[in-house]
This record gives C-alpha cells, structure tokens and sequence, in this order.
C-alpha cells in the first residue's frame, strides 16, 4: 500500500500466515488539512470599472498604475460564478487560486494583462510564506489558463498571455519501499530520538516526516498483511482488506455503495466517490 506509511515494529514480525494476527505497532490513519475557501464577492474598482483579474476595492498596489480598457468582464472572479457545471470540489480549488492571485494581478484590466505580469505573479506567489510546490503552482497556472482561455473564445483578447508560460514542472516523488535496512534505520533513529528528550511524545516523533526515507513509502506484501491481521477487529477492516486487494483509491472505496456490490460474482462496480470539501462531505459521481 502507498502512502506516507511507516513499516511495523521491529519487534513484531509479520505474520507468515495470514489466519495469524500480528500485533504490528506504528500504523497511522489517514490525515489531511484542508484550508478554508477563499470569500468570494464581486469588486468595483476606482472609477466604477469591474474589468479587472479579481482585483481589490480601489487603486491599485502602490507604485503600479492600472491599464485602462474597453472590456468590462470581470475575469476570474466572474468566471468561476459563471461556471455552474464545476464540481464542488473544483470549484474550491479555483476560488483559492483565484484568491491568491487577486491582490498580485487585480489591478491589471484584461486586455492589459502580459505574459511578464504573470511571471511575477507567480514568483511572488512562490516566495509567499506558505512556499507552495510545483504541483500547487501547475494548478494555479491551470485556473488562469482556463479563465483567459474563456475570454480568447469570447472575443474579449486575441491571445492567452498564460499559454507560454514557463514554469518548474512537477515532478511527482519516486515510491519507496520498506525494507528491512530502511525499517532498522527508522526505528534506530526514533529510538536515538526519544533518548535525546524522553519527555517527548512517541506518537509525535513517530509521525514526523524526516524519519522517513522519502515523502511516500510503500509497504511489502508481508507489512500489508501484518497490517490488515492488526486491523481485524477494527470497524473499518472491511475496507482496508478492499482497499489493499483491489487498489481503489480512498474515495472510491469511501463511496462505495451496497448496489454496487455483488459478493457471489465477486465484483466491484466504482460508481460514486466521497470527497473532503472544506469542513462538509460531498458525494459525486465518478
């Protein structure tokens, strides 16, 4: 199973027999944070023009004088209220990008935006404090890609200043495997941890992501097993057995329905995911 996973204990081998329960110890759930959508409103920019990116109530940021045009939709702030056929999950993540592009290019009318504004916006947006990865920066890029594509196809600007843009491409980290050496080098430096302040939590230092080889690590079929043997009585271990035989991903499995379920074929019909949206549950098709 992938994930940012942590093997099972030194102490306890797994189970050569899956009939025998392990006793694996420093298996995590599953965690995520998500951030609070972005407020979304519509904005009259100094002189009653709303033909802005976004843009905040009055003049522009100080020092930069805001281009005048004769188009009046407002992009991409208006855009995404025009889009009722996004999912809500989407949709979100538009608005947050929306939001962090806002007070870096909404002073700017549309068809003054360039390709140079763009560039620094983006490289303000990467020394913000909260430093957001390539990935994060690929999908910023993708809302104001989608939002002036519109706007090409409307008539409102002959071109897409975004279309050029160069940017770090993703590069999604490389699956590491746990094995023995990895495992024995874990639990050593955890152990060194907790005998440089005893008074530490395990669980903490345990969890903590330098400990770990790489961002995602991947369990072998005997740490799975050890896993699922712990597990057994858990009230979810039907699902992490589904989970670990057939390879769905959480949403899928969390959406799972009974109707999509026949046990004397043995097959699974994935039909509805469950997706975090903010702090509330949304279910969609998939």
């Amino acid at each position: 199973m992938a994930g940012n996973s942590v093997p099972a204990a030194q102490s306890c081998a797994a189970p050569t027999d899956r009939g025998t329960r392990g006793t694996a110890t420093g298996i995590s759930p599953w965690s995520y944070q998500t951030t609070p959508a972005a407020t979304q409103g519509r904005v009259r920019h100094a002189g009653g023009r709303t033909g802005r990116l976004g843009g905040r109530q009055g003049q522009a940021p100080e020092g930069r004088r805001p281009r005048q045009s004769a188009h009046s939709r407002p992009v991409p702030a208006d855009w995404l209220a025009g889009r009722p056929d996004l999912k809500a999950s989407t949709r979100r993540s538009y608005a947050l990008h929306i939001a962090a592009m806002e007070p870096l290019v909404g002073h700017i009318d549309l068809d003054g935006l360039r390709a140079a504004d763009i560039t620094s916006m983006f490289a303000a947006i990467a020394a913000s404090p909260t430093h957001p990865g390539p990935a994060t920066m690929q999908r910023v890029r993708a809302t104001l890609r989608a939002a002036l594509n519109d706007a090409v196809r409307d008539g409102l600007i002959p071109f897409n200043p975004a279309s050029r843009l160069r940017m770090t491409p993703e590069r999604r980290p490389r699956p590491l495997v746990w094995t023995q050496e990895r495992t024995a080098a874990f639990w050593t430096e955890h152990a060194r941890r907790m005998t440089e302040n005893p008074s530490a939590d395990p669980f903490k230092v345990w969890r903590d992501a330098s400990l770990r080889p790489g961002p995602v690590m991947v369990w072998t079929p005997e740490q799975t097993g050890a896993f699922l043997d712990h597990a057994a009585g858990d009230r979810l271990a039907a699902m992490f057995e589904t989970l670990a035989a057939t390879g769905m991903r959480r949403a899928e499995a969390c959406g799972l329905r009974r109707e999509d379920t026949d046990l004397d074929v043995g097959v699974l019909t994935v039909s509805v995911t469950r997706v975090q949206i903010g702090w509330g549950r949304a279910g969609r098709d998939a």
